[in-house]
């Protein structure tokens, strides 16, 4: 990745890192195409057993780069992002463009992808870009769940709804904001904090101004980019992620389901996958702040079902979820690769 060799951690853990050309954010072919030419420079000077790329962009590029060379690899889909998810022009443009060159990409036997929910991998099937024995849903990255631990809700005066995000649109802020106005007609005492830095990389993120305009008027407090979030799960009795981005398991509820706190987000791929409604929190429509609110306002008048939803919530972070746990299925993905092209040398 870009920047690779100044992280430390990296050489103390055994990687050699190396740097790939940077990638200001947006739409820039020239970039696209200088990370592509590295990628193959660096499979043709390393000669790897097996490439593993990460996230849809760099799954793509690194799909180009190996274009016949006869290098297994495998492809960890994590949600299919700006290009399947925004509605505008310019995302619609590059479907109709990018749909080809993705298909030309991930051609090959050698390739084999993972998931993070059904519907990407079903997406993907349906498109022509993997085959069903080519895929392998694992449900997420993972939590550490020694690190996002168990805690009691604070008994707060006003109790504290958090929504943490990247500050993209699609992400559902404008209905947590909504939402919250809501709640607060209705005379009801409680504090929304809005967690996350502004974005320059994704062409569907908030600005400085787009925020501004947001939030004017709005109760909702914007605390920016939060770099402990183990303590801010600690001091929040309810998460809200009214979230319809192409994700494919959300990080932040992960964590949060860690924590042990109850959750409402959307009925929708990847929110799905973390919460059970009903059990360890409340699914509601997309784009619906009304559903949001009511939600909210049932769990701040029920706290012994979010205590409920809180322990459940916890039971399946480290049942399910647990980044140990994860790691193993993926290391499993590797053998398969492997095995299957040492079957293929020797026939």
């Amino acid at each position: 990745a870009h920047n690779a060799e100044q992280d430390d951690g990296l050489f103390n853990e055994g990687f050699r890192p190396v740097n790939l050309p940077s990638w200001e954010g947006g739409i820039n072919f020239k970039a696209l195409f200088k990370i592509v030419k590295s990628i193959r420079h660096i499979v043709n000077q390393i000669k790897p057993d097996l490439v593993h790329a990460i996230t849809i962009k760099y799954a793509f590029m690194t799909g180009l780069a190996l274009r016949g060379l006869n290098q297994p690899a495998i492809f960890t889909i994590a949600g299919l992002g700006y290009l399947f998810s925004d509605t505008n022009l310019k995302a619609k443009i590059l479907r109709t463009f990018g749909k080809p060159l993705l298909k030309h990409a991930f051609a090959g036997q050698d390739n084999h992808f993972i998931f993070q929910n059904s519907d990407d991998m079903q997406t993907f099937v349906k498109h022509g870009f993997s085959t069903q024995n080519q895929s392998t849903l694992i449900q997420g990255s993972g939590v550490n769940t020694h690190k996002f631990v168990f805690s009691p809700e604070p008994d707060h005066e006003e109790p504290v709804i958090f929504m943490p995000t990247r500050l993209i649109a699609d992400k559902g802020i404008s209905v947590f904001i909504d939402a919250a106005n809501i709640v607060h007609k209705k005379g009801i005492k409680a504090k929304f904090i809005l967690g996350g830095g502004l974005d320059k990389f994704n062409p569907s993120a908030l600005n400085q101004g787009q925020m501004d305009t947001l939030l004017k008027g709005s109760s909702v407090i914007w605390r920016g980019k939060i770099n402990d979030m183990v303590r801010m799960y600690k001091r929040s009795n309810l998460i809200v992620y009214p979230s319809y981005y192409k994700e494919g398991v959300p990080k932040v509820l992960l964590e949060a389901s860690s924590s042990g706190r109850a959750i409402v987000t959307t009925n929708h791929p990847g929110c799905r996958e973390v919460v059970q409604d009903g059990v360890t929190g409340v699914l509601v429509p997309i784009k619906d702040a009304q559903s949001t609110a009511d939600a909210i306002i049932d769990l701040l008048n029920s706290p012994r079902k979010r205590r409920h939803m809180a322990k459940n919530a916890r039971q399946k972070a480290v049942l399910q979820f647990d980044v140990s746990d994860i790691n193993d299925r993926t290391f499993e993905v590797y053998d398969k690769v492997l095995m299957q092209k040492t079957i293929e040398l020797t026939t």
